[in-house]
Parts: structure tokens; C-alpha cells; sequence
């Protein structure tokens, strides 16, 4: 039974370190409540490879939710807890994205980091001119893995957990600063395991290929049939124009069509999107790529991809108005951030809803598995250990069926998020 796990660090775009003691020795100074590296990690015999973790602290510390499960969307309440209650201690950096222009274009060469250094009384002044601080990289207290973080969108602006074009593309851009295949971001939804309603965006480490990232896929045919929201629309480029590729017999294949498109004040050509869905596996969820990625297959091929401009916001411009479709619609969700920010999965799910209908089996709720982001993708935390020894493909299976919306309702999420029907 090996445990699984790397080194505990924040690397920026591969020219900037911030190096962090491994975290068995740094747990009880910087507040997190446990030692994750004490948590032992297995994976799970058959053919998807889920990955189990006992992580007990995580069960009996971890702070509790303060809001209804039963609104996607809901006011930002300062009375309770949000990272702007967080101890100082807590905070390591400020992410600055690097802005990449087209060759020959003068932009940053480098990403910035602040120190950690007092960050929240260094920018208090700067509020109104940064449009709410920072964007601050926090500790997880209660993390799930080594390098486990927060990544806080502007701090101090008080947002709830909703998303937009604009937050979706700063995640991604964390991603791929961060870089490497081991690296991870995700997003949960209120409704969705969300515990804090407070924007932010949960990343860490982990070595082993997730189960979902193996999972077949098939071109969502007809996707992108239509415009964007109007918001993300006046922010990044228009969705609408989709191309045929005669490697899959001729079905339609989303993207956006060449030529200068203009985001965040950079000119840039577009780079085509592809959005699929999953095929076995036990969850009903779209895949959102660059398609230069997708055809080189793999983080090298991501990394081509993501080295011409515009490839992140074209990915951002897709899965920020689904995010705000969803939203609208009162559809929980999470997102797994992947190859650098070069893939996103979405995860439309229903167990929280299920659970309140009292239509979630005995045999796991007794388990106390909230699947989110990390635990849909296939690394499931359990919280007792004789639930950890016994956990098999089959009851995680079973678990995340549980999660996934039935294929109608997946069809009609489909439909408002990509616009698949009559195109």
C-alpha cells in the first residue's frame, strides 16, 4: 500500500520559487489543523484507479458550513467566515498572472508574487485602485494533499462563490504558471460542497494521473451553437463558429474561428476549443480543451498550446458563461482545472439534492463522502478507517453514480451551457 504524495511547494511559471517546509513541520505554526502526510493514500483496485485517502482530520476539524445547500448563488455575508477572517499566518503569496502578448508584443516576461509579508495591511490603501486587493494564495488548514492552497480572487471585494469569464480565466492562468502535470485546481459551487461563500478556488499536488483524466471522451456534436452570454461576449471573443474534422467522421467540432480577437487589452489570435463529454465513467460531465491539446494528447501537447496567446482566454470564455448558465439555472457544479489549464472538466451534479430527498443509499452516507471536485475526479477522501480498508470500484462507483445527473436532465445542461440542440 504506498502513500502517495510530493513535495510541499509553489512553483511560478518555473522562474520564481517560494519554498515551503514540508508540511509535517510546518502544521502546527502555520495553523493547519492536521498533518497531511500522515494521511495514507492507496489505490483502489479495477479499471478506472480511483485513489482512496484516509484523512480523518479533515473529518472532525474542518470548518463547518454556514449557508443552505439549496441556492447555487447566494449573498456574501461578512458576519461569517470568509478568508478575509483568515489568520495571517495563513497567507503565503499574491498572485499577479503573467500577460502574454502575441510574438514580438511587449508584455511581462514574468509572473510577480508579493511576499507574504503582512499582505492584507500592505494593499488595504490600494483597495479601490486594484478593484479589491489582492489576489492572495492562502494555506487550506484543512488540506487533502501536499501544496494544498486557496487561490482567493481580490480578497478584500467581499465576492460570493459564483463565477465568471474574468475568475475562470484567473484560475486558469494559476494554473498554468504553476505548470506540470501534477498540478490541480478546482472549483466547487454552494450546492455543489462549497464551504465557505467566499470566492475561491482550491489547488494542490498530486503525482498519479487522476481517474477522470483517462476517461474516454466523444465530441459533444453541435456545441457552441450559439453566442455567449453578453457579458463574457463584451469581455473575450464571440462563441459561435465550429469546424468539421474529418478525424471523427465529419462531427461537428466547437471552436472559434481565426483571425484578431481583443481580451483584457491584448490582440491575439483565437485558438479552437473543443468541448466533449465523458464516456465510462460513472459521472456525466463535459470536457472543455484547447484542440490544439487534445490532438498532441498529453501536457507536452498542452504546453504547445498553451504558448500561443489567446489559448487560455478562449477556454475561459467557454467555461465562464456555462459556469453562469448553470448559476442561473440553479445547476450545482465543480471544476477540475488539468494540463496546466489546457483542460477543464465540468461537473454538473446532484448529490447534495439526492441527499436532501433522502434518496442516497445508507451504505453511503454512512461514509460522511461530500463528492466535490477532487472526489468526482476520482481521489476520494473517507473518513474512518474501516471505511478506507473496505473502499473497492464498486462502492466508489456506486458513490459517484450518485452524483451524476440522469441523461435527459445531463442533455438539457448540455443544451443551456453549449447550445447542442438544433445545430
Amino acid at each position: 500500500m504506498a502513500v502517495v504524495g510530493v513535495a510541499w511547494r509553489l512553483c511560478l511559471g518555473g522562474r520564481r520559487a517560494v519554498a515551503l517546509e514540508p508540511p509535517s513541520s510546518r502544521a502546527a505554526a502555520d495553523g493547519r489543523r492536521y498533518d497531511v502526510s500522515a494521511c495514507p493514500t492507496r489505490v483502489v483496485p479495477g479499471a478506472w484507479g480511483f485513489l482512496a485517502q484516509l484523512n480523518e482530520g479533515r473529518a472532525t476539524k474542518k470548518r463547518a458550513t454556514e449557508f443552505t445547500m439549496d441556492r447555487v448563488v447566494q449573498p456574501f455575508d461578512a458576519s461569517k467566515f470568509n478568508f478575509r477572517k483568515a489568520a495571517i499566518s495563513e497567507a503565503l503569496v499574491a498572485f499577479v498572472p503573467e500577460t502574454r502578448a502575441a510574438p514580438g508584443a511587449d508584455a511581462s516576461s514574468a509572473p510577480r508574487v508579493l511576499p507574504p509579508a503582512a499582505p492584507l495591511a500592505a494593499v488595504a490603501a490600494d483597495v479601490a485602485a486594484a478593484g479589491g486587493g489582492p489576489n492572495l494564495v492562502i494555506i487550506n488548514v484543512s488540506p487533502i494533499d501536499y501544496g494544498h492552497v486557496l487561490l482567493v480572487p481580490r480578497v478584500l471585494a467581499g465576492l460570493p462563490q459564483a463565477l465568471d469569464v474574468g475568475s475562470v480565466l484567473l484560475a486558469l492562468q494559476f494554473a498554468r504558471e504553476l505548470g506540470g502535470a501534477a498540478f490541480r485546481v478546482g472549483y466547487n459551487s454552494l450546492g455543489a460542497f462549497a464551504t465557505i461563500n467566499h470566492l475561491h478556488f482550491q489547488s494542490y499536488y498530486m503525482p498519479l494521473t487522476m481517474p477522470v483524466e483517462r476517461a474516454a471522451t466523444e465530441i459533444l456534436s453541435g456545441a457552441l451553437g450559439r453566442p455567449a452570454l453578453p457579458g463574457a461576449a463584451a469581455a473575450l471573443p464571440a462563441l459561435g463558429k465550429r469546424r468539421r474534422d474529418s478525424a471523427d467522421g465529419g462531427a461537428a467540432v466547437p471552436s472559434y474561428g481565426g483571425g484578431e480577437q481583443q481580451a483584457n487589452g491584448l490582440s491575439y489570435k483565437s485558438n479552437a476549443v473543443r468541448v466533449s463529454r465523458l464516456l465510462d465513467y460513472p459521472v456525466n460531465a463535459f470536457v472543455v480543451e484547447l484542440e490544439a491539446a487534445a490532438a498532441a494528447a498529453g501536457v507536452g501537447g498542452a504546453a504547445a498550446a498553451l504558448a500561443a496567446p489567446g489559448g487560455l482566454e478562449a477556454v475561459a470564455a467557454v467555461v465562464g458563461a456555462a459556469a453562469q448558465r448553470m448559476q442561473d439555472a440553479n445547476q450545482p457544479f465543480n471544476l477540475l482545472i488539468s494540463e496546466g489549464g489546457a483542460r477543464v472538466f465540468v461537473f454538473p451534479q446532484r448529490y447534495a439534492e439526492r441527499q436532501a430527498a433522502g434518496l442516497v443509499s445508507a451504505e453511503l452516507l454512512d461514509t460522511g463522502v461530500n463528492p466535490a471536485a477532487f472526489e468526482i475526479a476520482g481521489h476520494i477522501l473517507l473518513k474512518r478507517p474501516e471505511d478506507y480498508e473496505a473502499a473497492s470500484e464498486g462502492w466508489a462507483g456506486r458513490l459517484l453514480a450518485e452524483v451524476s445527473l440522469e441523461e435527459d436532465r445531463f442533455l438539457e445542461v448540455a443544451d443551456l451551457c453549449f447550445g447542442v440542440r438544433g445545430c
